[in-house]
């Protein structure tokens, strides 16, 4: 929803709204259409944190980054807006996102296997060289954008650490292989 209201103000012909207005339209179909609502079992030895930290939270993001990483761009989302939202619905935002990183699929191939092979040691110009081979070498998902804007946000924060930093390039470099 975020994104939605993000983008509404940048707007301006009459074309680029109803556009906008048949993908927001998508959205909620999509989503909630005949009460939509998925129930994923929790892996068994899940155990919900008391209190859930914004780096603790970013480790287990990045280890099942989702499908098109977007379990990355919810995170980046959710820290964007954290100023805008109460601090309860921030946590529980937190939370939610947290638990979805322990969901069990049936299908285990569903949980995508991202190998390390960035060093922990970034050169100053690999996220930008990252994030232009996913832009400029896939031209056959619209998420690539989303996820490399979600990354830099991301990377440039700072509870991000060097050995996050250097998986979330390899996130990059995964999308854009595939």
């Amino acid at each position: 929803m975020f994104a939605f209201e993000d983008t509404w103000s940048l707007l301006h012909t009459q074309s680029q709204k109803l556009r906008f207005i048949e993908r927001f339209c998508e959205f909620v179909t999509a989503t909630f259409y005949g009460n939509n609502n998925l129930f994923y079992t929790i892996q068994s030895d899940f155990v919900p944190p008391s209190k859930l930290n914004e780096e603790t939270l970013l480790i287990n993001c990045l280890s099942p980054p989702g499908f098109w990483g977007h379990i990355l761009i919810a995170l980046a989302s959710i820290l964007k807006h954290k100023s805008q939202l109460p601090l309860a619905t921030f946590n529980i935002l937190l939370l939610n996102l947290h638990e979805k990183c322990f969901w069990v699929f049936e299908d285990e191939s569903a949980r995508l296997v991202i190998r390390s092979m960035t060093e922990p040691k970034i050169l100053p110009n690999t996220l930008a060289l990252s994030c232009r081979n996913l832009l400029l070498g896939r031209k056959n998902n619209l998420h690539q954008i989303t996820l490399a804007e979600s990354i830099v946000y991301l990377f440039r924060e700072d509870l991000v650490k060097d050995l996050e930093k250097a998986r979330l390039i390899d996130v990059l470099v995964h999308y854009a292989d595939s």
